[in-house]
């Protein structure tokens, strides 16, 4: 998915209702990112959480 966002300070929210953090097996896990256009990396997790996770970051 793509944004547009005007400067500002942001919070993620992501919810997992079966509570694992994304894991789908003992093999694979799951992850997520969230980067600028141009390539800068705001946030990246690999599903290490229990069934919320929140962050906080900003656009200058």
């Amino acid at each position: 998915m793509t944004f547009d966002l005007p400067d500002g300070t942001y919070t993620f929210t992501i919810n997992d209702s079966y509570g694992d953090g994304m894991v789908t097996s003992a093999s694979v896990t799951g992850f997520y990112k969230l980067s600028k256009d141009c390539g800068s990396v705001l946030i990246d997790v690999v599903g290490n959480f229990e069934t919320i996770q929140t962050h906080t970051f900003s656009i200058p």
